[in-house]
């Protein structure tokens, strides 16, 4: 278990109070994000089918108009996998 897999561990067991054992998948969304109902599908299938995808990350879509500089920031750090 890698150093980052153990504090996963650690912190789902015991600040959650789930046991990790139970699960394949771990998700986390950010506070403003906004989850389709076919997106759940969507993201397990790709690790599902591709053994070597190990985190995948959804598509940044502008909704504010007037913060268009900031989420072009934003949309590029994602792409690029900063």
């Amino acid at each position: 278990m890698t150093p980052l897999e153990l504090e996963l561990y650690h912190q789902m067991h015991n600040v959650i109070g789930i046991n990790p054992a139970f699960y394949k998948y771990i998700f986390t969304i950010d506070a403003n994000t906004t989850v389709t109902p076919n997106s759940l599908n969507q993201l397990v299938a790709s690790p599902a089918n591709d053994l070597n995808i190990i985190g995948i990350c959804g598509e940044p879509k502008f909704i504010n108009e007037e913060s268009l500089w900031w989420m072009v920031i934003q949309v590029y750090e994602y792409y690029k996998g900063v």
